[in-house]
C-alpha cells in the first residue's frame, strides 16, 4: 500500500527551526515499524520565510497544509494569518506561537485557523497528528459548508416554487368567495374553482418531490435489480397521458431496451421528469424520442431527446446543480426535478448529462449498470 503523501507549507522566518521540525517529520515515517499497514503518511516539507513567499506558494496550490509563524519581516499578528487564510480559504493552517503568544493563537483559532502549537514543545508525533488532524477536521468543514449552502438553496428554490401556486390559489379563493357573497356564482366561479384545482395539484406534485427527495438523501445502500424498462416507461407515460393529450405531443419509443440494473419506483420519476421537461420545453407540437443502447464499458445508456430551441453552453452548465432552474419557460416546471434525478442515477451507479445545440433540441441522458451476461 503506497503512504499518504501530505504537501506541508512551513513557514518561519527562523531556518534552524524550519530544519528542526522538517527533520521530526521525516522521522515520523522513518521510525514506523516495518510492515505496518497502513503505512503512515510522508510529509514533503516546502519552506518560506516571509509572508510575501507564503502568498506565491499557496497561490500556486498543490498545498494541503501550513504551518504558520506569526511573526515575520513583511508581516505580524494575526494579520499574518487572515492573509494566508484568504489566499488559500480551503487550506487548514496550523498556527506556531511562542510561549506567551496563547491569546493571539486563541484569536487565530477562531478566525478559522485549525489548530496552534508551542514552538519548542512539540515532538514528530504531536506535528504529525496535529497536522492529519487540522486536514481532516477542514474536510469536514467544507462538507458541512456545502451542506449548509445547498440547503440554503434548497429552501429559496422551494419557498418560490411553493409561493407561486400558494398565491393563485389565494388569489382566485377570494374571487369564489366574493361571487358567493354577491349571491351571483356562476361560470367564472366554476373556472375559478378549476384553476384552484389545477395549482393545488402543483403544489401536490412539488410535496411528493420533496418526499422523494428526502428519501433518496436518507438511502445509503440501494437494493438495485434488473428492471423491466419497457413497463417502467408505459407506467411513465400514463402518469403523464393529461400532458401528452393537452400538448399533443408524439412521443416515440426504442424497439427494444438493453437490461440493465436500478431501482424501479426511481426510475418512473426519472422518466417521468425527463418527459415532462422535453413535452414543456420542446417545439409546438412536442416530438419526444427516448432512445436507449448498451456501450462498450458494460453500461447502458438512456435518453429523451425533444424538439425545442436547445440550450446554451452557459444553460447546460447550470443544469443537475442542486436546485437550479432553468428559465426557459417562466411559469412552468420547478427547480428540484433535475436535481432529485442525479442524485438517484448516482446512487444507483450511473451518471447524467446533456447534449444540445441552440436550434437543434436535447437530449437529456443517464446511464446505469448494465446486467452482466453468463461467464
Amino acid at each position: 500500500m503506497t503512504a499518504q503523501l501530505i504537501q506541508v507549507l512551513l513557514v518561519v522566518n527562523d531556518r534552524a527551526t524550519a530544519l528542526t521540525l522538517e527533520r521530526l517529520l521525516q522521522e515520523v515515517a522513518l521510525h514506523r515499524p516495518i510492515g505496518t499497514a497502513p503505512l503512515g503518511p510522508v510529509f514533503r516539507v516546502q519552506w518560506a520565510a516571509s509572508l510575501a513567499d507564503t502568498l506565491e506558494q499557496l497561490g500556486r496550490g498543490s498545498i494541503d497544509a501550513v504551518l504558520l509563524d506569526l511573526s515575520l519581516p513583511d508581516s505580524q499578528g494575526l494579520e499574518t494569518f487572515t492573509r494566508a487564510h484568504a489566499m488559500a480559504p480551503h487550506v487548514p493552517i496550523i498556527v506556531l506561537t511562542e510561549t506567551d503568544d496563547d491569546t493571539l493563537a486563541i484569536r487565530a483559532v477562531r478566525a478559522g485557523a485549525q489548530d496552534y502549537l508551542i514552538k519548542g514543545h512539540v515532538d514528530g508525533d504531536l506535528l504529525a497528528h496535529s497536522i492529519r488532524y487540522a486536514i481532516e477536521r477542514q474536510r469536514v468543514e467544507e462538507v458541512i459548508r456545502q451542506h449548509n449552502e445547498e440547503l440554503d438553496a434548497f429552501a429559496h428554490t422551494v419557498a418560490h416554487d411553493l409561493k407561486n401556486p400558494l398565491t393563485t390559489i389565494l388569489t382566485f379563493a377570494n374571487l369564489v368567495e366574493e361571487d358567493l357573497a354577491a349571491g351571483t356564482p356562476g361560470e367564472s366561479a366554476l373556472r375559478y374553482a378549476q384553476l384552484i384545482s389545477q395549482n393545488a395539484r402543483k403544489m401536490q406534485s412539488i410535496v411528493e418531490e420533496l418526499l422523494l427527495l428526502a428519501g433518496v438523501r436518507r438511502t445509503e445502500v440501494v437494493a438495485v435489480a434488473p428492471l423491466d424498462m419497457g413497463s417502467i416507461v408505459k407506467e411513465a407515460l400514463q402518469r403523464l397521458n393529461p400532458m401528452i393529450e393537452e400538448r399533443e405531443a408524439q412521443v416515440l419509443l426504442p424497439a427494444s431496451w438493453p437490461p440493465a440494473l436500478g431501482y424501479a419506483p426511481w426510475m418512473e420519476e426519472i422518466w417521468v421528469n425527463y418527459v415532462s421537461n422535453a413535452i414543456k420545453y420542446g417545439g409546438r407540437p412536442p416530438r419526444v424520442e427516448l432512445g436507449a443502447r448498451k456501450l462498450d464499458n458494460g453500461m447502458a445508456l438512456f435518453g429523451v431527446h425533444d424538439n425545442g430551441r436547445g440550450l446554451t453552453p452557459e444553460e447546460q452548465g447550470r443544469l443537475f446543480t442542486p436546485f437550479t432552474r432553468l428559465d426557459q419557460v417562466s411559469t412552468q416546471g420547478h427547480g428540484l426535478g433535475l436535481s432529485i434525478v442525479r442524485r438517484i442515477v448516482e446512487k444507483m451507479g450511473g451518471h447524467v448529462g446533456v447534449e444540445s445545440e441552440p436550434g437543434q433540441g436535447s437530449t437529456f441522458f443517464f446511464t446505469l449498470p448494465g446486467v452482466p451476461g453468463p461467464s
